[in-house]
């Protein structure tokens, strides 16, 4: 699974958009996969992080960026679980002018 990862961020074809999402994924899948019993989550998650950190140089800010939050966010230890779990959808609800978010609508 990492190597489709990396695939994805050395890919020619990928811009600034699809790498930073990548990256995410990436760290998203470092959370769930250190949520499982595989002997060799130790292993993953040190490529993970040399992953982050190769593009913690990168010439895009973007990128370098993402890349060094998220290298921060891991060194925090227990709050990266908490920033990367999953969230819910949002609740839609309908009104008389259509549906919408909790959030979008007033008086909600």
């Amino acid at each position: 699974m990492l190597e489709l990862f990396e695939l994805v961020l050395n890919s020619p074809y990928a811009n600034s958009l699809i790498r930073q999402y990548t990256l995410t994924a990436l760290c998203k899948f470092a959370i769930r996969l250190s949520e499982t019993s595989d002997p060799a989550v130790d292993h993953h998650t040190q490529r993970i992080k040399e992953i982050l950190d190769k593009h913690s140089t990168s010439q895009d800010l973007e990128i370098q960026q993402r890349s060094v939050e998220f290298e921060a966010l891991f060194s925090k230890g227990g709050l990266v679980n908490g920033v990367l779990e999953h969230m819910p959808p949002p609740e839609i609800r309908a009104t008389i002018m259509g549906t919408g978010t909790c959030n979008a609508l007033p008086r909600c």
